[in-house]
This record gives structure tokens, sequence and C-alpha cells, in this order.
């Protein structure tokens, strides 16, 4: 009996101890991505030893574009879009908040004022963030939801006005190609270089005819050349796998090529665009048909730039690598 009160005693300590270093490394924080198109805020159980986010507790998502002019009235909404988010995330009571945006936000007219104006409103301080430090946050999401180690993949994330692919390598360590080949960019370019429309009166490129859509198609090719050559021979190798995160990717290409799978190739890509074409902007799925033909196009000249016969898509994004790192310490 002594022995098996003993045994029971070590076995209930051990769990004990388990249970408090489990404890110990659980956190709740919470996160404000500020992007091209949308606001972003997520309040998550992180594990901190693990660094892994465990258990979603509240997110949203919000339609505020900051392609239109960030005039007084547009400033206001934006800040009341972040005061509810901030309201609802402080019922969870997390340890950390933090917000951050593109360091983009500096190229837009009136977009310091508005990040200035955030946080006297909000008492939230948005951090800039520069691209690289962009690209090292995606990779940290993708590693800890699909727990896989960082030398397997090449990330591929696509926002409003940058892009960037990282990667790993055991012996040269974090390598990036960055540039300013984003999905608002994209567009953009086809309406003021192709459609020679001014883009101020013309937001959308749709519809857009074949013509156009080869055209586009040569300027994507010709950014997917840019890439840095680490990158693009990273990707030739066996056993990588080149995983596309963010809205382009997941909520825009996939749902248009393949929407019962994860993965999408470029042949279905491809056909995805001549389904699209000669369309209007309501004819045609999601809750941004002016970029929805145009992000095929633009991923397309990517993928056939650089042979990737095949994306696998994540819905991990960057709001996932701030509440992983909030410091961003790298």
């Amino acid at each position: 009996m002594e022995s098996f009160l003993k045994d029971k005693l070590i076995l209930f300590t051990f769990f004990f101890n388990f249970s408090l270093f489990a404890n110990e490394c659980m956190e709740t924080r919470a996160a404000i991505e500020i992007g091209m198109v949308n606001l972003k805020a997520k309040v998550a159980k992180v594990n901190i030893c693990t660094q892994r986010v465990e258990v979603v507790l509240y997110e949203d998502i919000l339609k505020f574009s900051l392609e239109e002019d960030l005039t007084p009235e547009r400033q206001k909404i934006g800040i009341n879009q972040i005061l509810e988010f901030k309201n609802k995330i402080h019922e969870f009571n997390p340890s950390i908040t933090v917000a951050g945006t593109s360091s983009y936000i500096s190229q837009i007219p009136k977009g310091i004022s508005f990040i200035g104006a955030i946080q006297k409103a909000t008492q939230i301080n948005p951090l800039i963030i520069d691209p690289n430090s962009l690209a090292m946050l995606a990779l940290i999401s993708v590693t800890q939801e699909l727990g896989d180690t960082e030398e397997n993949f090449v990330v591929w994330d696509i926002g409003g006005a940058q892009m960037r692919m990282i990667s790993k390598d055991k012996k040269d360590g974090y390598f990036t190609s960055l540039g300013e080949w984003g999905s608002i960019i994209f567009k953009n370019r086809i309406i003021d270089e192709i459609q020679k429309k001014k883009k101020k009166k013309n937001r959308s490129p749709n519809p857009i005819d074949p013509e156009t859509s080869g055209k586009a198609l040569e300027i994507s090719r010709n950014w997917g050349g840019q890439v840095d050559p680490r990158i693009s021979n990273k990707i030739k190798l066996k056993n990588v796998k080149v995983i596309g995160i963010g809205g382009v990717h997941y909520s825009s290409v996939r749902q248009q090529a393949n929407p019962s799978s994860s993965k999408f190739t470029s042949l279905e890509v491809e056909a995805a665009i001549k389904r699209n074409l000669n369309k209007p902007d309501n004819k045609l799925i999601g809750n941004f048909p002016e970029t929805q033909v145009t992000n095929l196009i633009l991923v397309l000249g990517f993928m056939k730039e650089l042979k990737i016969d095949m994306v696998e898509t994540s819905q991990a994004d960057l709001i996932d690598g701030l509440l992983i790192n909030p410091s961003l310490k790298f």
C-alpha cells in the first residue's frame, strides 16, 4: 500500500509539474494588421515555448483600402474600425497587443499621418515593418502551421503593394527576394500602361480582353525574371514546396483555379484566366473583383517564369507571425 501511494504521489507530481509548465508556456496575445486592402485582428493562445499559435480566440477582417484617398473622413472610418477591434480584444485581456503595417504606408499620400492618427486615437502604436521582416514573419507563420523545417519551403507572399519570397538554407541561412510586385501595383499598371486609362477614375481593369491579358502576362513574367537566383534555384530542388500565403493566393487564385483543394497548378490558373476574360466586375466571384483576373495573371507569370508547376496554399498569414514574434527579433 505504501509503495502504491508513493507511485501515485510521483505520478501526481509529474502531471502537476507538466501542467504548470504548460500553463507557463501559454500566453494570450493580440495582433492587428493594417494591410493594403484590409484591416485584420486576431487574438490567440500562443505557446511561447514552441512558438506556435495554439488556439484562436477571436479574429475579424474588414475591407479598408489604402488605395483610396485617405481623407479625414476615411481616416476616421479606419480608426473607428480599429477601435472596434481594440474593444473586442480587451475582452480577452491579452498580455501583448501589437499592430503592424507594411513600410509601403510611407509611400501613400497621408499614410504616415494616418498612422499617427491611429496612435493618438487608440493608444496603439503600429509598427512600420520593412519588407525583409515581413518575409521573416511569413516564414514563421508557415513553419508553425505546417510543422515542417524551414529548409523545405519557399514561402511566397503577395500583398497589395509588395511581393516577398523567402527560404532558408542550412549553410547560408535565410535569403529573400523582394519587390514592389504586389496585387494593387500590378492591377494599376495594367490600367495605366496597357489600357491607357486614369486609375483614379477607373479602379477596375475589368473586363479584360485576351490582348490585354497577354501584355499583362509579359509584365508578370518580366518581374518573375528579377527574382533572386537563390530563390529560383531553390524552387528547382526536389522535395521543396512553394507555399503561397495571404489573400491573393488562398482567397483569390485558389478559389478561382481549384476551390476544392489547397493547391493549384499553372494549368488550372491558365484555365481560370480564360474563363474570366471579358467579364465585368459583377460577373466575377470574390470580395475584390477588381483584382480577381489580374491576380491570376500575376501569379501565372511568376509560375511560368520560375517553372513552378504547383503552389500549395496556406491560411497562415502575417498576423500569425506578429502573434508569435511581436518584438520582431529574428
